[in-house]
């Protein structure tokens, strides 16, 4: 079995759910292949992968099932809760476009969109990481927000008051 993994399933949920998998079927072997979902939906739309696991709307001609839903959270550490956000630098993650562009319309929506963006990451949990060091802020699925304490994010809230969900889906 081929499978294709956004590169955050397979940090943050495919250990759990792998190991369930193969002791119900263990003469399966399975491939797995991590990647970002956009080229997953390449390689599995070139036969290069049987299943993916994807982050964010994919339009797959045969239909999709959604995996899970989560809030998407603002997130900074404990030092930084009274300031502003304006007084507090801005931690980018590379991501997806329509991810990027949601983020980019709440800046502009709560008077954010000048805050200085001094570092950009590509990696979710490095982001964290800066954010737990007091690097400064960001806005972050709850995917990665395990062991991160709740009292320090909260959902991400758009200028319509209504939560933001990312979605990821089996396709």
């Amino acid at each position: 079995l081929k499978i294709g993994v956004s590169v955050n399933i397979a940090r943050y949920k495919l250990p759990a759910v792998l190991k369930t998998f193969m002791k119900k079927y263990p003469k399966v072997d399975i491939y797995v292949t991590t990647m970002q979902s956009t080229q997953l939906y390449r390689a599995l739309a070139d036969n290069e992968i049987s299943i993916a696991l994807v982050r964010g709307n994919f339009n797959w001609q045969d239909g999709d099932v959604i995996l899970s839903k989560e809030p998407v959270c603002l997130v900074r550490n404990q030092e930084m809760a009274e300031l502003s956000l304006k007084d507090i630098p801005y931690i980018g993650r590379h991501t997806d476009s329509p991810f990027y562009d949601r983020i980019e319309q709440w800046k502009q929506e709560n008077g954010c969109a000048n805050c200085r963006t001094q570092l950009w990451i590509d990696d979710i949990s490095s982001c964290l990481e800066m954010v737990e060091n007091g690097i400064g802020w960001s806005i972050l699925p709850e995917i990665c927000l395990k062991n991160y304490k709740r009292e320090h994010h909260a959902p991400f809230l758009s200028g319509r008051i209504s939560l933001y969900t990312y979605f990821s889906y089996f396709i």
